[in-house]
């Protein structure tokens, strides 16, 4: 059926507008039974990129799927595109909600799959990332898994590939001493049951609901590594992750302090040492953009820009270390 998907756009070749045909060695082993996998895409408004979000779950050439699109009554054409593949798509609706969050939980209030995962509408998987997963966890017996994935910019072109480092409930706690220290998103699946277990994503949270869910996870269930690259995580102005960084960066510390109130003084001196050098960047970051505003101070600022970039290091900006 997924070869009548429609036409890619004039101009758009390859993955996701037309499938691979390179397939994993050994990747479908007579009498495997493959579960039934349920993926939910929120959306808002994300209608430059969800068209190419669609198809590469489409085109997984995936036997047992099951694909939600839970939309917050975009106003730009990304309805058309939902009509547009409606065909496909397993469940669509186009209606407001309250944010993000609360739209990936009604998708995994309606999902039936035995393995979840969410895929927001500017991100992409690999291809056979859902088969390579999914015989892994099959294998393993594992509950949650994770892989590796690659920042991608606005146009798709590769930017870097994350290749995150083991991951436990420490590992997530104590995230600012380690880089990459929470798996990347789209490269994560998991059982149902666990929802079922953990409780749904946290509606108070607009940034780090994935951190919140994977804190809450990692203290009953181990986090099973899959050495594949399984997807791509856009980067892009109207990303939440760049136009709200201080936000990311603010709720991650918030979330830390609530799970790490029954730590011992190790953790609690080393939380407060990093969210002080973090307040410090967040000020830093504030002055150096008031200070560009003002016309004249540009003479200053431009002197400043010169001496930083002389000595290889950008002006002053907020990082949070997450991806």
């Amino acid at each position: 059926m997924l070869v009548n998907l429609p036409a890619p756009p004039v101009g758009k070749t390859g993955w996701p507008w037309t499938a691979d045909s390179r397939r994993p060695e050994d990747l479908d082993r007579p009498g495997f039974s493959w579960p039934l996998v349920t993926i939910v895409t929120p959306s808002f408004n994300q209608g430059g990129f969800i068209e190419e979000t669609i198809r590469s779950v489409l085109l997984q050439d995936y036997p047992n799927l099951e694909y939600l699109v839970i939309d917050g009554a975009s106003t730009d054409d990304t309805v058309q595109t939902l009509k547009k593949y409606e065909p496909w798509l397993s469940q669509w609706v186009s209606e407001p909600d309250r944010g993000q969050t609360h739209a990936i939980n009604k998708g995994f209030r309606r999902a039936r799959g035995e393995i979840v995962a969410w895929l927001n509408s500017d991100d992409t998987y690999e291809p056979h990332a859902i088969r390579s997963v999914v015989r892994h966890m099959v294998s393993n017996r594992a509950t949650i898994a994770y892989g590796n994935c690659r920042l991608i910019d606005e146009a798709g072109r590769a930017i870097r590939a994350v290749v995150p480092p083991a991951v436990t409930y420490n590992s997530l706690l104590w995230f600012w001493t380690r880089p990459a220290s929470t798996p990347p998103q789209p490269a994560i699946f998991f059982r149902r049951h666990v929802l079922e277990e953990v409780g749904l994503l946290d509606e108070a949270l607009h940034y780090v609901m994935d951190y919140e869910l994977w804190l809450r996870i990692s203290r009953k269930y181990s986090f099973s590594y899959v050495d594949a690259l399984l997807a791509n995580y856009r980067i892009h102005s109207d990303s939440k992750t760049v136009s709200a960084n201080e936000g990311f960066a603010r709720e991650r510390y918030q979330v830390s302090e609530r799970y790490g109130r029954s730590e011992g003084v190790g953790y609690h001196l080393s939380f407060w040492s990093s969210h002080a050098r973090y307040r410090v960047l967040v000020w830093r970051a504030r002055l150096w953009s008031a200070m560009k505003r003002r016309r004249w101070l540009q003479p200053l600022t431009a002197v400043i820009s010169k001496f930083i970039s002389s000595n290889a290091a950008r002006p002053p900006r907020l990082t949070t270390g997450t991806q």
